[in-house]
């Protein structure tokens, strides 16, 4: 006789539903480790995105907080004091933020530029910064003839910006904002900028408020 088998091995069927189900659960945990990583870049990026977005507004509103009655002579023009409409702030800052050799009072320029950008394939929003003082020289020179290596981008790209202006507060009138400013010495500063910025399109706007004390406020 011959002798009873206890055990048998796999089947060929048996082993392919083993693999099949391994494969399966193999394909759930990178799936998985997948979205974490993507997970983790985004709360990254997100960070990254926040923190700019607040240092950039902050020195945004310090310099603004800064700009003073102090006309700049320009050839064949009026002296330039402020100007300033939905993609530009020009004006005269007692407070220099871009490194270099200009100390005390410069002419500050911050502008939104738009561009396509590969990465995204939508056109996005960069906000510059611009410099120039009494060391450094082209008070005179609008930021459209200054030479790129005097033109800081303070962020890469956003999903929109803009700027606004306050009129002063009068007895007829409380103060309006106004999409643009023209400069006008007889007419000064604006009572207030304010500044729209928008990282991203699914990103609540955030909107940054900076006064500007005249030369009769500090006195």
């Amino acid at each position: 006789m011959r002798p009873a088998r206890n055990s048998r091995g796999f089947t060929l069927i048996e082993l392919l539903i083993s693999m099949t189900i391994t494969g399966m659960i193999l394909v759930v945990i990178m799936g998985a480790f997948r979205i974490g990583i993507r997970a983790w870049e985004k709360g990254e990026q997100d960070i990254e995105q926040s923190q700019r977005q607040q240092i950039v507004l902050s020195l945004l509103k310090r310099q603004l907080a800064s700009a003073c009655l102090h006309p700049v002579p320009i050839e064949d023009d009026d002296p330039f004091v402020f100007s300033g409409d939905g993609q530009t702030v020009d004006f005269i800052s007692s407070m220099p933020v871009v490194p270099g050799p200009d100390t005390g009072r410069v002419r500050a320029t911050y502008r939104v530029r738009r561009e396509r950008s590969p990465e995204r394939g939508s056109d996005v929003y960069v906000l510059e910064i611009a410099e120039r003082g009494f060391l450094s020289g082209g008070l005179g020179q609008p930021i459209d003839e200054l030479d790129e290596d005097r033109i800081y981008t303070l962020i890469p790209h956003a999903h929109a910006v803009k700027f606004e202006f306050l009129t002063p507060a009068s007895e007829e009138s409380p103060g309006e904002w106004q999409p643009e400013w023209e400069n006008n010495p007889a007419t000064g500063l604006p009572a207030a900028v304010k500044c729209v910025l928008q990282m991203d399109e699914s990103a609540a706007p955030v909107t940054m408020i900076a006064r500007i004390f005249s030369r009769e406020d500090v006195l």
